[in-house]
């Protein structure tokens, strides 16, 4: 069970926002190179938290 008031993101949560932050830039980089005008780029990513698996690290 998580701890604490529910007030920012899991760790997980900030990974796939790191993550999605990277596929972005890499997106934008590459069309650059390429001569491509981009007028918007959305990503949209998506992840599970195994809170049973995470728990044996911490015993």
């Amino acid at each position: 069970m998580p701890c604490g008031t529910d007030t920012a993101a899991y760790p997980v949560e900030m990974i796939l926002q790191a993550y999605g932050a990277c596929l972005t830039i890499g997106y934008a980089m590459n069309a650059a190179v390429r001569g491509i005008n981009l007028d918007d780029i959305q990503v949209e990513l998506e992840g599970e938290i195994d809170l049973p698996g995470t728990t044996l690290f911490f015993r």
